[in-house]
């Protein structure tokens, strides 16, 4: 190595994938039209899901749907 360059060795990776426990499970779920979204945990947000939810409109501070991957 020349100058200040350092090595960097990766020795794991992790995700999360909706409905499904494994990368390849995920991957068969698209490929099956399986759909993964569910509706959003009530104490997911700080607000009630009622209150942060606004019908098809992007606002700010506010979601445009109660379901979520």
């Amino acid at each position: 190595m020349a100058g200040n360059e350092t090595s960097v060795a990766i020795v794991g990776i992790g995700g999360v994938f909706p409905g499904a426990r494994d990368f390849e499970e995920f991957w068969a779920n698209i490929a099956n039209a399986r759909d993964a979204a569910k509706e959003v945990d009530p104490k997911r947000w700080i607000l009630p899901v009622d209150e942060a939810y606004r019908d098809g409109i992007a606002e700010e501070d506010h979601v445009y749907s109660k379901r979520g991957c």
